[in-house]
């Protein structure tokens, strides 16, 4: 990897797995200016898994659709950027957690997990999250919603 600053090669003094988040943590140090930087490893899960809709079709997981869904579930939230990512992120690895992990996930199941996330953290975002997805008309969708 190059520098950002100053573009020379960069050597690795520490690196630590990050299993609940797929990936890997590691500090750089710039051989050339000595400057020192934090790098991620992580899987692309758009290149490895893929979703199951509702009516059959599959496509590529894109993260980015995850992270949108949830921003604006919690738009009345302060913070809605970091809080939206730490939510997705707590999200994919309630999803990823079955052994074996197959390439396939339904798109219920994912929102069923963002549900429940959601309503551990918030229930207004898990009930806004619910109505993006169903038709919540009437006062005993609602409730019945929030029995997830």
């Amino acid at each position: 990897m190059k520098c950002i600053y100053c573009n020379g090669k960069t050597k690795v003094t520490n690196t630590r797995p990050r299993e609940k988040e797929h990936s890997t943590w590691r500090r750089r140090q710039c051989l050339n200016c000595h400057a020192i930087v934090t790098s991620e490893e992580a899987v692309k899960l758009d290149e490895c898994l893929l979703v199951k809709k509702k009516n059959g079709e599959q496509e590529p997981f894109l993260r980015d659709k995850l992270f949108i869904s949830i921003f604006q579930s919690i738009d009345h939230l302060p913070d809605q950027i970091r809080t939206a990512h730490y939510l997705c992120e707590t999200i994919l690895r309630h999803c990823l957690k079955a052994k074996p992990m197959l390439p396939l996930l339904s798109s219920e199941n994912i929102s069923i997990t963002a549900i429940r996330v959601l309503k551990n953290f918030d229930a207004a975002s898990a009930i806004k999250y619910n109505s993006y997805r169903t038709n919540l008309k009437l006062p005993n969708d609602v409730r019945r919603a929030l029995k997830f």
